[in-house]
């Protein structure tokens, strides 16, 4: 990716990273609020995993190239960093697929059992990222 150049070398810094982990832990907290919409809330645990992916490229002192394609270069990087499954992956693309229906085109249909594991995944890689983070840079988290 980086030879591509869909990745630029960025150092990273300590604010960034709790700015990020913040913003998804935010994302989880609102994506499990019934008050809001399915359709919100899906998009919410995308956003949580978004951050996460962000979170972790950057701290390897990376980030993705602006452009089309972004969020799946992001989400792509997850193998690396985290080391989560390409199965993982897989997933988190396929709520990114249905994200953009729901944004960019008609009303996205959520049923409570793709939300339940959208909130779920999103929490456990968030679980998942924070003990990275803390393992591979702790100088990066408090």
């Amino acid at each position: 990716m980086l030879r591509k150049g869909e990745i630029e070398e960025l150092p990273p810094s300590k604010r960034e990273i709790g700015d990020l982990i913040k913003k998804a832990e935010r994302r989880l907290e609102e994506a499990s609020n019934e008050d809001n919409y399915e359709d919100t809330r899906l998009e919410l645990a995308y956003l949580a995993i978004l951050f996460c992916a962000t979170a972790s490229l950057r701290a390897s002192g990376y980030r993705v190239t602006r452009g089309e394609g972004h969020h799946v270069r992001t989400i792509q990087t997850l193998k690396h960093t985290v080391h989560v499954t390409q199965e993982n992956v897989d997933y988190y693309q396929s709520l990114r697929r249905a994200r953009n229906v729901g944004v960019y085109d008609t009303l996205l249909e959520v049923s409570s059992i793709e939300l339940s594991e959208a909130i779920e995944e999103a929490g456990n890689l968030l679980k998942e990222t924070k003990v990275w983070l803390k393992d591979q840079y702790p100088e990066l988290v408090e």
